[in-house]
């Protein structure tokens, strides 16, 4: 009787569970070459854009929804085929839409303080797959896991004094039936 043992018989389900799992290309980079000083600002730019959805969204912003807006977000700009931005400044958020508010967020914050930080297409580029590195490298196996959005939100708050304010749109008044 050839019984297997225990390592074998974790070693065989692992490779049966790597089977089965959609592989994908990922962008991310791991590299050092984006994360020099004249670099900063950019950084900053995302950060920011990344506090404020976390603000937004009630805390309820995950790595896994910063890590697929910011993938969609590579993407589109290795494409050249992202929408235009609306020019109301509000935020239209949808409570469940955390990737998309992050994904408008960046792009806001960058298109208005463009004037601050002078990062070129492709610097922006590796900044962002740099981003989904660390990304990678920091967040759980859950997929609520919060540790890469968390550890952005304690230095914006605590190491920068970085503050975010929800202001909301007031309701229309109701309409008046005659």
């Amino acid at each position: 009787m050839d019984k297997e043992t225990h390592d074998q018989k974790r070693k065989k389900k692992l490779a049966e569970r790597r089977k089965r799992e959609v592989r994908f290309a990922s962008q991310a980079y791991s590299g050092s070459k984006y994360r020099s000083d004249d670099l900063v600002p950019a950084w900053m730019d995302i950060d920011i854009a990344i506090h404020s959805a976390y603000v937004v969204s009630r805390e309820r912003l995950t790595d896994r929804d910063l890590y697929r807006a910011i993938d969609s977000l590579v993407t589109g700009l290795k494409l050249g085929n992202l929408p235009p931005l609306p020019d109301d400044p509000a935020i239209d958020y949808k409570m469940g839409d955390e990737e998309g508010l992050v994904f408008a967020l960046i792009r806001r914050t960058w298109r208005d303080r463009n004037g601050e930080q002078k990062a070129t297409l492709e610097e922006r580029i590796g900044i962002l797959r740099t981003m989904l590195g660390t990304t990678e490298n920091m967040r759980s196996s859950s997929p609520d896991s919060q540790v890469y959005v968390r550890h952005v939100v304690s230095f914006m708050t605590h190491g920068i004094g970085h503050d975010v304010q929800v202001v909301r749109r007031p309701a229309a008044p109701p309409e008046v039936l005659e």
